[in-house]
C-alpha cells in the first residue's frame, strides 16, 4: 500500500510540475507535459488510487499503519502543492523530501511489529541518509545542467556547488 500512496504522490507531483517539466530537457517528454495524458485523467487516477488504498488499509491493517500512510500522503501534498509547496523553498525542499524515508521506514516497521515504535536513532538515520542522497542529486543536477535549471526549479537560483557540497558533508556527518 505504501507504493500505491507513493504513486499517488508521484502523480500529484507530475500534475503540479507540468509548467516546470515542460522546460526541463528530459522531463518535457513525460506523459503529462507532452500532453499524452490529460491532467483530468491523471487526477482521476490519483483520487481513485488514494481512496482504494486507504480503504484497504483501514479494512485490513492496524491503525498506526494507516496513519503512516496518511502522513506519507500529507508529506507529498505539502512538498508539491500550493500554498505550502516546500519544493520551492531552498534547503527545506531537501529536508521535507527526505522525511519520506523515516515515514517509509515506519510503514515497514508497523507491518512487522505491533504496539512498539522503532528507536528514534533509526528514524534520524533514515532521514539523514535521505537528505544526503537528495542533496547529492541536487549537486549533480547543478553540476551537469547549471543555470538551465533555474527556470525549471527556482531553488537552483540559491544553490551553489560549494554550498551543496557543504550540506553533503553535514548530512554525511549526521
Amino acid at each position: 500500500l505504501a507504493s500505491q500512496i507513493s504513486s499517488v504522490n508521484y502523480i500529484i507531483n507530475q500534475i503540479a510540475d507540468i509548467q516546470f517539466d515542460i522546460l526541463h530537457p528530459t522531463k518535457k517528454h513525460r506523459v503529462l507535459p507532452s500532453g499524452k495524458i490529460s491532467v483530468k485523467s491523471a487526477s482521476l487516477v490519483a483520487c481513485v488510487l488514494m481512496v482504494i488504498t486507504l480503504l484497504i488499509g483501514i479494512l485490513f491493517y492496524e491503525s498506526l499503519f494507516v496513519w503512516m500512510l496518511v502522513v506519507f500522503l500529507i508529506a507529498g501534498l505539502v512538498y508539491n502543492l500550493q500554498p505550502i509547496r516546500f519544493k520551492d523553498v531552498p534547503f527545506i525542499d531537501v529536508l521535507s523530501e527526505s522525511i519520506n524515508n523515516p515515514i517509509r521506514f515506519m510503514i515497514g516497521w508497523t507491518t512487522v511489529t505491533v504496539g512498539n515504535l522503532p528507536p528514534i536513532s533509526l528514524l534520524l538515520l533514515t532521514w539523514a541518509i535521505g537528505a544526503l542522497l537528495m542533496t547529492a542529486k541536487r549537486f549533480d543536477e547543478l553540476r551537469t545542467l547549471g543555470s538551465k535549471l533555474i527556470p525549471y526549479r527556482s531553488t537552483f537560483s540559491v544553490y551553489s556547488l560549494p554550498v551543496l557540497r557543504n550540506c553533503i558533508f553535514i548530512y554525511m556527518t549526521l
